[in-house]
């Protein structure tokens, strides 16, 4: 539940912040012109629901016939939590993952991937489902939407700076796009380590197993996931890493940074003391 506060406070925080700017710069004049831009930015991450982790991919929900078991499993695990039974969409990729993403735990949806349902075994899907609903238990699924809202609002922000400079200096876009989010990424990482930090992961670790009752089946479900990351990385926005169950791609460069999860092999030595499986 601390995990919820943490983004309402940084919601409460940006907004005052923001206000006190405007109020500086130009007094009643300057609150005017804040005032509106607040508003648009708490409704794109307070209200705006059109946010897609994975853009341009197909997806299904889980509904008829469950072959892989998964409703049931994911109802005795809620049914542990006590926690609302989320709904549940397919998304037609072969790299095996999972999020969890929405506002309140009753109103959000647990995303897997097709690889996920053919390449994990029936306890390691049970192994990462239990981790979806630890995160819904502690309201990070709240964090990970602040987050990645607020991130997506920056990269696009960045991207027409980027877009401007380069055209001026007759510059390539990427060689100064990099320069930018150098310039930005301190104070990125500042905000998503209020927000969110590899603790709160470890702390999921935990609960997950003790949701499922198999350690070791969650830390072969965790070096599978990120042994794909590997090999198959997924295309996806950079704002949206942190919601995935291990992080999907490999860390390098400054967007390498921006994914808060802690390695596989740091997460399986915090749960089981020892590596490898």
């Amino acid at each position: 539940m601390f995990g919820f506060w943490k983004s309402w406070s940084f919601v409460v925080v940006l907004t005052g912040l923001l206000l006190w700017a405007g109020w500086t710069w130009g007094h009643r004049d300057g609150l005017l012109w804040a005032v509106p831009v607040v508003l648009g930015i708490n409704y794109f991450l307070l209200i705006h629901s059109r946010w897609r982790v994975l853009p341009n991919t197909a997806e299904r929900p889980l509904e008829g016939s469950d072959g892989w078991n998964l409703t049931k499993c994911l109802q005795a695990l809620c049914a542990k939590a006590k926690i609302r039974p989320p709904n549940v969409m397919v998304i037609e990729i072969t790299t095996p993952q999972a999020f969890v993403i929405g506002r309140l735990s009753r109103f959000s949806t647990i995303y897997v991937t097709q690889g996920f349902l053919d390449r994990l075994d029936a306890k390691e899907r049970e192994a990462i489902l239990a981790l979806q609903v630890a995160t819904l238990k502690n309201n990070l699924q709240f964090n990970f939407l602040i987050i990645g809202a607020f991130f997506d609002m920056v990269f696009w922000f960045l991207t027409r700076v980027d877009t401007g400079i380069a055209w001026v200096i007759g510059a390539r876009k990427k060689r100064f796009r990099a320069i930018t989010l150098w310039l930005f990424l301190p104070l990125l990482l500042l905000i998503q380590r209020c927000c969110l930090s590899p603790r709160d992961y470890y702390h999921l670790d935990a609960q997950a197993a003790e949701l499922c009752g198999d350690r070791e089946a969650l830390c072969r479900a965790l070096w599978k996931l990120e042994s794909s990351s590997f090999t198959q990385p997924l295309e996806l926005h950079p704002a949206w890493s942190h919601v995935f169950a291990v992080g999907p791609f490999q860390p390098r460069g400054a967007l390498g940074r921006l994914q808060p999860q802690p390695s596989a092999k740091r997460r399986i030595f915090q749960l089981n003391g020892s590596f490898p499986v």
